[in-house]
């Protein structure tokens, strides 16, 4: 047997590797996207706020001030600012915990 010759079978069984290991990346399902906790947080609270009838008035008015607080913070976060939309969280949860 000639090195050109068993170069070529190298190759050829490389290719082969190579191929079976594209398909079967293909065929197998994606792994599903990890949750961020800093969305899920927000949206949390903007479910708590759309989904609890207030107390009274001044629960309303630190309810309606959090649902802007929220929305600056979901702005935030799809533009990149993390730090941002956790600070503005932060002043939602003082609030509403309280």
């Amino acid at each position: 047997m000639d090195l050109g010759h068993r170069f070529r079978g190298v190759a050829v069984g490389a290719l082969a590797l190579h191929l079976l290991a594209a398909s079967a990346a293909q065929a197998l399902p994606a792994a599903p996207a990890a949750r961020d906790p800093l969305a899920a947080a927000i949206a949390d609270w903007q479910e708590k706020i759309r989904s609890t009838p207030s107390a009274d008035a001044e629960v309303k008015a630190i309810r309606d001030a959090s649902a802007g607080l929220l929305g600056e913070a979901d702005q935030a976060l799809a533009q990149g600012r993390r730090w941002l939309a956790l600070s503005r969280l932060e002043r939602v949860w003082t609030d509403l915990e309280a």
